[in-house]
C-alpha cells in the first residue's frame, strides 16, 4: 500500500508540473481533448492516492492523524503565502486524508453518514449558489484578486497551461471523499466502487462546467 501510495502521489504531482509544459491546444478539439483526458488521469491518481492513504491512515492513532491534519493545515497556508503552489496542493491533499480518516472515527454507524450525505451537496450548494455563500464569496473576491481562490482550493491541471489558469477543486471534496472511502473500509461497503464512482463523478462535474 505505501508503494502504492508513493507511485499514485508522484503520478498526481507529476500532473502539476508537466501540464504547462505541454504546448497549448490550438483548436478546440484538441483542448476538449487535453481537459478531459487530464482531468481523468488526474482524479484517477488523486482518488487512488486518497484510498491508499486512507488505508494506511487506518493503522494510525487519532491523535496522530489530529497531528497530521493540523501540521498539514499550517503548511499549506504557509506554502500559499510562500507562493510555493504545489508544494501548497500536496499539503492541502494531506490535510484532507488525514482529517477524513480521523473524522470518520468519530462515527459510531453507518446509517449517521446518511444526513451527512443529505446535508453536504445542499449547503455546497447554498456555498456556491447564494449571496450569501462562503464559495460565492470567495469567487467574487477572487475576480479582483485571484490568488484568493488559491487559498481554499487544490489545482486541476489543464495540459498547455500555466498553472494559474489550472481549474481548480475545494479541499473540502478530498475532505470528503476521503470520509466516504474510510466508511466504505470500516463497514466493507464496497471501498473500490466508492473509490472509482466519486472520482468519476469529480470528472463529470469538470466536464459539464467545461461544456456549460
Amino acid at each position: 500500500q505505501a508503494a502504492l501510495l508513493g507511485a499514485s502521489a508522484i503520478g498526481m504531482i507529476a500532473c502539476w508540473i508537466v501540464a504547462p509544459l505541454i504546448p497549448e491546444p490550438t483548436t478546440l478539439l484538441r483542448y476538449r481533448i487535453g481537459t478531459y483526458g487530464g482531468a481523468t488521469l488526474f482524479f484517477a491518481l488523486l482518488g487512488a492516492t486518497v484510498a491508499m492513504g486512507v488505508a494506511l491512515a487506518a493503522i494510525v492513532r487519532t491523535r496522530w492523524l489530529v497531528l497530521t491534519a493540523f501540521v498539514a493545515f499550517v503548511a499549506a497556508m504557509a506554502l500559499n503565502i510562500s507562493d510555493v503552489p504545489v508544494a501548497s496542493d500536496v499539503a492541502k491533499v494531506v490535510f484532507g486524508i488525514a482529517a477524513g480518516a480521523g473524522v470518520i472515527r468519530a462515527i459510531e454507524r453507518p446509517w449517521w453518514l446518511l444526513p451527512v450525505t443529505i446535508c453536504v451537496p445542499l449547503a455546497d450548494a447554498w456555498s456556491v449558489f447564494s449571496s450569501h455563500g462562503v464559495t460565492n464569496a470567495v469567487v467574487e473576491k477572487a475576480a479582483k484578486e485571484p490568488r484568493w481562490i488559491d487559498w481554499p482550493t487544490i489545482a486541476v491541471p489543464i495540459p498547455g497551461f500555466d498553472y494559474d489558469d489550472f481549474g481548480r477543486m475545494g479541499t473540502t471534496d478530498i475532505f470528503f471523499l476521503a470520509l466516504l472511502i474510510a466508511a466504505a473500509m470500516r463497514w466493507q461497503l464496497g471501498v473500490r466502487r466508492i473509490a472509482i464512482a466519486l472520482p468519476m463523478t469529480l470528472i463529470i462535474m469538470t466536464e459539464g462546467l467545461d461544456l456549460s
